[in-house]
């Protein structure tokens, strides 16, 4: 091989290298929690729920402001440039919002479909008997 035949090769490896990136399947999400009469509600829990197995683990608390942020995930797979990009459509992410004496509240968040950034969610205090 020539030696500009070879730099050019070099400089296309070092395109396609620098090209490529990691697909963002869920977007950073903020919520703003609060009670019916719409203060902030602090400690609520919010967790992700399995359905398939009835398994629920404990990510983060809300602040005093009634503010949780959901992290954005990111594929760990990076995809090079114009090859075709697997298929995240049919995922679904599923949490469960808790606070004690308030009904849980049931989230489902899908890739394509997580066009908001930050919601409010309104929780209802359980009834005492």
């Amino acid at each position: 091989m020539n030696v500009a035949l070879k730099i050019k090769f070099l400089f296309f490896l070092l395109f396609v290298c620098i090209s490529c990136s990691t697909y963002t399947i869920l977007p950073e999400v903020v919520l703003h929690i609060n009670n019916i009469k719409n203060k902030p509600l602090s400690e609520v829990e919010i967790g992700g729920y399995n359905p398939y197995d009835s398994t629920y683990a404990s990510y983060n608390k809300s602040d005093s402001m009634g503010i949780i942020k959901i992290k954005g995930i990111k594929s760990k797979q990076a995809f090079i440039p114009f090859a075709e990009k697997p298929n995240f459509k049919n995922l679904e992410f599923n949490f469960v919002l808790k606070k004690e004496g308030y009904k849980d509240y049931s989230l489902k968040l899908y890739p394509n479909s997580a066009d908001f950034l930050t919601d409010t969610i309104y929780m209802e205090k359980l009834i005492k008997e």
